[in-house]
């Protein structure tokens, strides 16, 4: 089976955003495949301000993570986050979007009902949403 590329949209908010990192680099390295990991700040005016803000947050990840992420595994972008996220599984050539279900955020409101809906019809690849049970998170 050839290498297929993952995708993980995160909410750097999320408690649970290291660990759904964790397990979606396990699920790569398991399965042979390539990892990248997506932030989509919707309420960004200052675009400078939101991606200094995500690169500190990396920087303190990568200090919590056994395989650190290489910079250009990481996106930072600005947008709406369904559009935004179907965008960069184009520009990457993603083959499995990777989300955690259950924050208080933005990111959740998008994955709550209808937004599920939505991003399912709209990604044009397959996608895994994760449980917090899943990754032993209460």
């Amino acid at each position: 089976m050839p290498s297929r590329h993952i995708l993980v949209a995160v909410d750097l908010n999320a408690r649970f955003a290291v660990t759904l990192i964790r397990y979606a680099q396990a699920f790569a390295t398991a399965m042979g495949d390539s990892l990248a990991v997506l932030y989509v700040n919707e309420t960004a005016k200052d675009q400078a301000a939101s991606h200094y803000a995500a690169q500190h947050w990396c920087q303190q990840l990568n200090g919590q993570l056994e395989s650190p992420l290489e910079e250009q595994q990481l996106s930072v972008r600005s947008g709406a986050i369904d559009a935004t996220i179907v965008d960069e599984i184009g520009q990457r050539d993603i083959d499995l979007l990777m989300i955690g279900a259950e924050s208080r955020t933005s990111l959740a409101r998008l994955f709550k009902g209808a937004g599920t809906s939505k991003i399912t019809r709209s990604a044009p690849c397959d996608v895994l949403v994760v449980s917090k049970q899943r990754l032993g998170i209460a």
